[in-house]
């Protein structure tokens, strides 16, 4: 979920529960093995599905239904601030991601420091 979520950063899970509706631009917790969880941002949502994409990914994680869904992500606590999820700047992200805005973005600064180091 870079930039917004790194490794060294501290969440806030909410457990999922029926009252709340997973909207476009929450960030979930998805369990897909005993070993192995994805922590990325809702993109679309069709039908009771959900398609996940980290927003630093050039592809999508793929369709998961809503039960598969442990938790969303509230806050992300970070060194020098804090992040409170925002249902509206959430969705803006979520469409830039959708559309792949942050990998043109992030390929162009990428670019930039291996020509300038």
């Amino acid at each position: 979920m870079s930039p917004f979520i790194s490794d060294s950063d501290t969440i806030v899970i909410e457990p999922l529960n029926t009252i709340r509706n997973l909207r476009i631009g929450d960030i979930v917790v998805v369990l897909l093995s005993k070993q192995k969880i994805i922590i990325h941002r809702i993109i679309r949502i069709k039908d009771g599905s959900l398609l996940l994409k980290g927003d630093n990914l050039a592809d999508c994680d793929g369709w998961f239904k809503k039960r598969e869904v442990m938790g969303i992500v509230e806050a992300v606590f970070k060194k020098k601030f804090n992040y409170r999820c925002n249902p509206f700047i959430n969705y803006i992200i979520a469409i830039g991601s959708r559309t792949k805005i942050f990998n043109r973005f992030l390929v162009c600064i990428k670019k930039l420091k291996t020509k300038y180091v």
